[in-house]
This record gives C-alpha cells, structure tokens and sequence, in this order.
C-alpha cells in the first residue's frame, strides 16, 4: 500500500487486501482505507469480507460473471436475499433478517451491520429480563483428542529456531509444543508470526524440529523422507501460487499421485477436481484461474493424492460464499472418512462450523485446545492471543449470554 501511495493516485484499488491477515491487520488495512477516502481517494476494495467491509463502505457493487448485477447501500444489497449463494452474508446481518422474519423488529428498519448496532437493536426490541444466563448449550463436552492408542500425528516438546543472525539473532517460531492429533477437523489459530505454519510444515518434514520430536504415522519425520511422508501428509499452501509449476490443470492434479506410483491416476484426478467444484476444468490453463480457483487446482492435487493427513493453510481466503461452502463440504467429508485435517485459518465462522477441535497458537506456544465453543468463548484466550471471537458470540456476551458461537445459538436463546 505504501509504494502505491508514495506515487500519490487520486484512485486507490485494493485486491483482497486482507485476505491472509488476522483481525488485528485487517481492522488496520480497513481504518488506512477510511482515512484515505477522508483525505479525498476514491477507494475500491474487492473483498469477500463484508462483516469489516460493509460498515465501512459508501456503496457495495455485487459482480457475478463480468457483470455488476447489484449497486446500492451495502444495508440495502444485503437485504437482497437472492445474492445469498454469491455472498457471505455477514452475522449481524443474518441476525437481523431473523428478528423481522419473526416479527419482532419491523421489517422497515435499517439492517444491523455492525456488533454495536446489532447489540443496540435486540435492547431495544427483545425483553432480555431474567433471560441471561451463563449455562451455554452443550456441545458434547471439549474435543482435546484424547487416544488410548498412539495418534496419526504427536509432537512432543518441539521447539523451531529460524536462523536470523543477519538481522542480529534468532527466531524462536514454537517454543515446547505437545500436541497429539488422530482425527476429524483440527482448526489451528493465532495471530500472524504465531507459529501456525510452522507448525504444519514439521507434520510433512519441510521442516523439523531445532529440538523435540515429530512423529507421523509411526515415523520420526528426521529419519524419513520428505517424499515418503508426502504420500501420508498433504499440504495445501496459503499461496497456490507456491505450489502449482503445471500449466495443465490435470497435469498439476495428477502429478502427485503419479509420482507415489498410485494406479489409478486418471480417476483419481476426476475426483479431486469433481470434489472442489472443477469438473472438466482439466484442460484448462493453471496461470488463467483466478486465484481463489487456484487455491482449489491446489487443493485437487493435494486429494488426489489420498492423504491420511490433509492440512489446508488459510483455504477460504478470498473465497466466494459458494467456495467456503465447497471448502466445508471436503472437509467435513474428509473427516468423516477417517482422515485428520488441519486447517489454517483466521476465519472464526468456517472453524465454529467445521472444526470438532479448536488450537490457538500465541507466540509460538500452544494457549489453548478444546472445543471451539469452549475456546471462542474464553475471553482470557481471545485477549491473550488476538483471536476474534464470532460476532454472535460478542453480540451475545453483550446482552448477558456466555456460551453462544453461531447465529443460530443466540436466536435459540432469545427465542
């Protein structure tokens, strides 16, 4: 932003500016946005985050297939319900859409975008007398993963010191992580420069352990190969464009699998990219894709490989509503077939609705593991670290209700 700037435009364009950032970093691109545009830019930020970007904007252009098929108010766009499977619509905005649906807030009244305005509008319109409670709904008690068998994946007091003597020291990335891992969907947290991925790059041996030890599957990732333990964990990078070298996207999908000696090379590349949405995407072009189509030719050449592990570093940034939901629905498959997937992410909503285990990495130590309502919930984890609870569970903590993760848990509680 600063070497645009430096040449003084009139007009600011912002490409998915925050797309890999935490809450921190992108409530700071956002406010830079809005003093810019008081200073006299035009800014226009191309962004999947509406919860931050709604509040914020004068105007919200919807575009769908090289056409802007909505321009209005971001209150007014998001009233549109046939935008819904183009849009991730943000949790105030879904709370609000209820509290009319039931009558309770007259259908004329402005959309909440933001906590604060959510938060002022149920005091307003719902009798919270008596109702506030600190018993939250169950959940089926913390997912820690514990095993009375030895894990797919346990790391034990690993420590991981980058060599940063040129500029005058080190770098302590993990600092005694224990962590046992075997199964299901682990949602992995924390600010940028916690540790996260460097943590998941020691699961496939891209890096090991200044002291400490990994072990997948049974192996010590020191004594094994990287290609070896490649056929056990895949990694889906935060930067497809780190991963992918094929011009193809079939020959970036099966290079994998052909290089494990797999069979089956040609169905397992239609289903890796039946399963992310691109099918008969094969002869297309890898470098013409958009980047969020890119992340998932990445994430095809990961499954088609048939991991037991599968870790997905920041898969919904930059995703449309369509593409979260395509990103939910392989994960929730994947666990359900007995794999352990890992997943990256600063997205609170995509780890409340599909992770059963919540870790959060601060300064490279592991603050917390538990269930992602036992986690979201715990303000002493979300200060210490700088993850953002969801905004249900701020807007509910507001009004008195401990224990709310989704929209759905708040409006079980007011009802």
């Amino acid at each position: 932003m600063a070497s645009v700037l430096a040449l003084a435009p009139r007009l600011l364009l912002l490409d998915e500016p925050t797309a890999e950032l935490d809450p921190d970093g992108t409530d700071a691109v956002f406010d830079v946005a809005g003093r810019l545009h008081r200073e006299g830019y035009t800014v226009v930020v191309a962004s999947q985050d509406l919860q931050r970007l709604a509040p914020r904007a004068d105007r919200l252009l919807v575009a769908d297939a090289g056409r802007v098929v909505r321009d209005g108010s971001p209150r007014d766009v998001l009233s549109d319900r046939s935008l819904d499977d183009r849009l991730r619509v943000p949790p105030t905005v879904r709370l609000g859409r209820a509290l009319r649906d039931d009558g309770v807030v007259p259908p004329t009244r402005p959309l909440p975008l933001t906590v604060e305005e959510a938060v002022d509008e149920l005091r307003t319109h719902v009798d919270l007398a008596g109702e506030a409670t600190t018993q939250p709904p169950a959940d089926g008690g913390d997912a820690v993963g514990t095993t009375t068998t030895e894990p797919l994946v346990r790391l034990t007091d690993v420590h991981h010191v980058y060599d940063a003597s040129e500029r005058g020291g080190r770098v302590e990335a993990l600092r005694g992580v224990d962590l046992a891992m075997d199964g299901g969907c682990i949602a992995l947290l924390g600010p940028n420069g916690a540790g996260k991925t460097t943590l998941v790059k020691h699961l496939n041996g891209l890096l090991t352990p200044t002291t400490g030890r990994v072990v997948v599957d049974g192996r010590d990732t020191r004594e094994t190969r990287v290609s070896t333990l490649a056929a056990d964990v895949g990694l889906v990078f935060q930067n497809p464009d780190d991963q992918l070298f094929h011009s193809r996207v079939a020959d970036e999908v099966r290079f994998g699998p052909e290089n494990i000696g797999a069979g089956d090379v040609d169905a397992r590349v239609d289903r890796a990219l039946s399963r992310v949405g691109l099918d008969g995407m094969g002869g297309a072009d890898t470098y013409e894709l958009g980047r969020a189509a890119r992340k998932r030719v990445a994430l095809a050449s990961v499954l088609a490989m048939e991991p037991r592990v599968v870790v997905l570093d920041e898969p919904t940034a930059g995703q449309d509503a369509a593409g979260v939901e395509r990103v939910g629905r392989v994960v929730e498959t994947l666990a359900a077939d007995g794999h352990l997937v890992v997943v990256v992410t600063h997205d609170v909503a995509f780890a409340t609705d599909h992770a059963d285990r919540v870790l959060v990495l601060s300064g490279g130590e592991l603050l917390a593991d538990g269930s992602p309502r036992t986690v979201f919930t715990d303000e002493a984890v979300t200060a210490e670290s700088g993850v953002q609870a969801p905004v249900p569970t701020r807007v509910g903590a507001a009004l008195g209700f401990d224990g709310v993760v989704n929209v759905d848990d708040l409006l079980a509680r007011l009802r």
